[in-house]
């Protein structure tokens, strides 16, 4: 993740769990263990806004507009985790054909 991408809804962004890693890391380790055990998100962790940035002054139509989308960081290091460990299993399950 960039460091200074523009956080999500939870107001945070990578910069942050890096800086706070020391004192945060159990919490986040529990959370990422929890949903492996679950397979089940919390509803703020699972929670994404689409915001619109226009790419000219006057932006009057939705082609104006570059649309971005605002994931917890939470969000994305279970994804990130996630799509590690399938990318160790998916050559198992895919035929080369």
């Amino acid at each position: 993740m960039k460091l200074n991408a523009s956080p999500g809804p939870d107001g945070v962004n990578a910069a942050f769990y890096r800086a706070a890693w020391s004192w945060i890391k159990e919490d986040v380790h529990k959370l990422v263990t929890d949903f492996y055990i679950s397979s089940e998100f919390l509803d703020p962790i699972n929670t994404i806004e689409i915001v619109l940035i226009p790419k000219k002054a006057n932006a009057k139509h939705v082609t104006d507009y570059r649309s971005i989308s605002l994931t917890n960081a939470a969000y994305r290091i279970i994804a990130k985790s996630l799509a590690n460990r399938l990318k160790e299993e998916l050559p198992d399950y895919i035929h080369r054909s």
